[in-house]
């Protein structure tokens, strides 16, 4: 509880500090919500209600209690309504001039060569050189603004090479490791189950050694390609003539890839440059912000503009089908409880069965999602990952958790009634809903055991365990870190996070135990990532915010939601327009307001005069060796570079299997 969120940004970083922002934000709406919902909607409710919930016990302090066509009782729910969205509002209002605050404090302390350094995509085909870019940028800006460029080269099959040499190497080491412990040289067979037995040690050290001269020629290869004297394309008349030649023949008239990274002599060139249009394609020279260098997804941004394109078609459609697919999965599991009878546990079972089982499909969804993802989006880096997996495990959890009960088995039914009458969604939603409170409320109370269980870290215990059999503790302890990158990583526990929060918000007048129910979840969260994050877990790369701006949107989507759907209820349940009318007004308020919220302030940059005004200082020797290899792609680096981890895990599965492998 003392951890700050000042001292989880220097310790672990702004996106897991925001995280625990994200934990107070939820615990100041959640109280705010309790009080008058608790201590005043349940007793009129109960009292006044008319007893519609007959014998449901937690029912008779819910809107189901309030009989239809109450002469006044639903004027209150209608103005609660109002109250909730102002709730939201001036709550995300505060907390982003607080994120403001810590964002400039974040972009102002980003090291070099980042802070002073683009990304150039799309760079066209006559320009795909460090010596054409930087005289192209010298003529628009002056020459003295660039320090340095480098421009991607392609090297696919380098970048195998290099990933197979570091496997090898990892597998001597466990050779030699083995036989260290064991006292007798370890043997293996070529291929897996069958072939000839190999002395382990001999084998990978012959492996290491050819792919090192392997590697020392595809390098100077690489480097004779990008030559400013190699052989280019040469120009087939002029015109779109000699643009659609260019375009067929890039990727073999040259060693270079369509992006690069410049890096200037100050931050204010940067931002300056990063504002300008340089031609009249808007498609070309596309400048933004890098990524931190050791999370860079290399391969991903040395593929063609065209094959990303047509992945990225095929990535969509395969997340569309996922979505047909668990539609059916998931309503079945949450109505399973009516087709098993469980004798004398049939209230347990009715309670906890469907949402353990719908808890437990979920956990897989990260998992294909992030497949999807970096098989078919050329996505640039690994918390650029992490934030598009924020965005669809949302809409997931949306679909699958949410609405599921209004939508029920057949999403592709749903939507064709919703396009033939697009004004029955507050019917849908009016009528499914209030009728499924118990439910959510069930699922609030799993998510306490479940994130409770979240600071025993059981997968990097069992991890650090089997390491521990054949490494030293200390390597066995890198070799445990980090946590799940998929269900555990940032982009999950945001939407998580996301979701519980918009389950509050949409049940919280139809069911007000909802409300303290989420604000015990969340205090529990808050406990233990402000634990997790700055004690236990390693820093990951940062992204400086960008979670928090998603989540505060997926907020503005909860209040839709909940306005549509009290708007939906009130217009069943009340005789009366006037209840329905004042959360419609409310509605639309807060579409406004959110839009003001999201859209007044620059978030992504620093104002020129504070970038003028962080400018300064000097650099050490080593930052200077820093800056001139952090963006260099790392299977061009020297050899001696090569002996640990060369590339993300994603880079490597990225690049395919091993020739180590394959022989």
């Amino acid at each position: 509880w003392q951890v700050t969120v000042e001292t989880a940004a220097t310790t672990a970083g702004l996106d897991s500090a925001l995280l625990l922002e994200v934990c107070d934000l939820c615990i100041r709406i959640c109280l705010v919500l309790t009080i008058p919902l608790v201590f005043i909607i349940c007793p009129m409710n109960y009292t006044w209600g008319g007893g519609a919930a007959g014998d449901d016990v937690l029912g008779s302090i819910d809107i189901g209690n309030v009989e239809v066509h109450h002469p006044w009782l639903y004027y209150v729910h209608a103005l609660v309504v109002w109250g909730v969205c102002i709730v939201m509002y001036s709550s995300l209002k505060r907390a982003q001039r607080i994120f403001l605050v810590r964002r400039f404090m974040w972009l102002k302390s980003v090291p070099l060569p980042r802070a002073n350094t683009l990304l150039i995509e799309n760079i066209p085909w006559e320009f795909r050189s460090n010596e054409k870019v930087r005289e192209f940028l010298s003529s628009v800006l002056s020459p003295d603004a660039i320090k340095e460029v480098e421009v991607l080269k392609l090297t696919g099959y380098l970048a195998k090479l290099v990933a197979s040499q570091t496997a090898a190497k990892e597998s001597l080491h466990k050779a030699e490791l083995q036989l260290k412990k064991d006292g007798h040289r370890p043997q293996h067979r070529k291929c897996w189950c069958w072939g000839a037995e190999v002395d382990s040690i001999n084998y990978y050290t012959e492996a290491v050694e050819t792919l090192e001269e392997q590697i020392r020629e595809e390098r100077a290869r690489v480097d004779a390609a990008s030559m400013p004297d190699a052989p280019h394309f040469l120009p087939l008349g002029g015109g779109a003539l000699q643009e659609i030649a260019g375009g067929l023949l890039q990727a073999g008239s040259c060693g270079y890839a369509q992006c690069g990274f410049v890096t200037f002599t100050t931050r204010r060139h940067a931002e300056i440059a990063r504002d300008i249009r340089y031609t009249a394609n808007r498609r070309h020279w596309v400048a933004s912000f890098p990524p931190e260098p050791e999370a860079m997804r290399w391969n991903a941004l040395a593929e063609k503009p065209t094959y990303v394109t047509s992945k990225k078609l095929i990535g969509y459609a395969a997340t569309t089908a996922i979505i047909m697919f668990f539609m059916p999965i998931c309503g079945a599991i949450t109505t399973a409880a009516t087709w098993i009878h469980a004798g004398p546990l049939q209230s347990v079972w009715a309670a906890l069965v469907p949402t353990i089982g719908l808890k437990i499909m979920l956990s897989f969804l990260p998992t294909i999602l992030l497949l999807i993802f970096r098989l078919f989006f050329a996505l640039k880096s690994d918390p650029e990952a992490q934030h598009k997996l924020q965005t669809w495990y949302y809409v997931f959890q949306l679909i699958f958790v949410i609405l599921v009960t209004a939508i029920g088995t057949s999403l592709v039914a749903q939507l064709k009634s919703l396009a033939e009458k697009p004004d029955s969604i507050f019917e849908m939603l009016g009528e499914s809903l209030p009728k499924a409170t118990h439910y959510y409320m069930n699922y609030l109370l799993l998510e306490w055991a479940a994130e409770s269980m979240q600071v025993l870290r059981i997968s990097n215990l069992v991890k650090f365990l089997l390491f521990r059999t054949l490494y030293s503790e200390d390597e066995a302890r890198a070799n445990a870190e980090p946590e799940d990158q998929d269900s555990g990583g940032m982009g999950a526990r945001y939407a998580v996070f996301a979701a519980s929060m918009t389950i509050c918000v949409v049940f919280s007048t139809l069911s007000p135990l909802v409300a303290p129910l989420a604000f015990v979840a969340f205090a529990l969260r808050r406990l233990v990532y402000g634990y997790l994050v700055v004690f236990a877990e390693t820093r990951k790369p940062d992204l400086g915010g960008n979670f928090w701006v998603t989540f505060v949107h997926h907020m503005h989507v909860a209040t839709a939601i909940y306005c549509v759907v009290m708007i939906g209820v009130l217009s069943a349940r009340s005789s009366s327009w006037w209840p329905r009318a004042i959360p419609a007004v409310a509605f639309a308020w807060s579409q406004w307001a959110f839009w003001r919220l999201t859209s007044a302030l620059d978030w992504t940059r620093l104002p020129l005069d504070e970038v003028v005004a962080a400018e300064g200082g000097q650099e050490s020797p080593a930052d200077a060796e820093s800056k001139r290899s952090s963006y260099i792609q790392p299977e061009l680096l020297a050899t001696q570079h090569l002996s640990g981890p060369s590339a993300s895990p994603s880079d490597e599965a990225q690049a395919g299997a091993s020739p180590v492998d394959a022989e």
